[in-house]
């Protein structure tokens, strides 16, 4: 397989601090709270999620792929939280409420950039289900992963870009 080479470029501090920025806002809304930021960024072995991940493109200015990752005992709290009512991990509406909390912090992430003159637009979210999913993300491609703890379970978000 031939390598293609692409001109990386990690994502500024500030760019990071749109994301946490993001989450805080939009759970903060949602649940009447504000997640809490752990102080170390997430390892490679907490990528791995059995519960639901929701990924969002970031296109423009910036190349990005947005991945919300929610372990399965998070997942129906948070959704819930977020809906006003009661959704079972294995019903259709998890992907729904998932895709949109992916939908909605992407969106709040597109307004900080905005703020600070970075133009962007945002695809439509994609939401996976299952045991074992692991975020595999590209060899030296610049990625960070922010994780959360909230009232309804600890959380996950990776940013990992192609360029600015």
């Amino acid at each position: 397989m031939q390598q293609v080479a692409v001109d990386t470029v990690p994502p500024s501090a500030e760019h990071i601090e749109c994301v946490a920025k993001a989450v805080e806002t939009i759970l903060s809304s949602l649940l009447g709270e504000a997640p809490v930021r752990a102080d170390e960024e997430a390892t490679q072995e907490s990528l791995k999620c059995n519960g639901v991940v929701g990924v969002i493109g970031l296109v423009g200015d910036v190349e990005w792929s947005l991945v919300v990752g929610i372990p399965r005992e998070t997942a129906p709290k948070l959704a819930e939280g977020f809906t006003g009512f009661e959704i079972p991990f294995e019903s259709e509406d998890m992907g729904d409420a998932i895709g949109e909390l992916t939908n909605l912090v992407a969106g709040d992430v597109k307004v900080n950039l905005d703020r600070l003159g970075v133009a962007s637009e945002i695809s439509l979210p994609q939401v996976l289900r299952g045991e074992g999913i692991e975020l595999l993300r590209p060899p030296r491609v610049p990625s960070v992963i922010l994780s959360f703890e909230s009232s309804c379970g600890p959380f996950w978000v990776a940013l990992t870009t192609a360029g600015e």
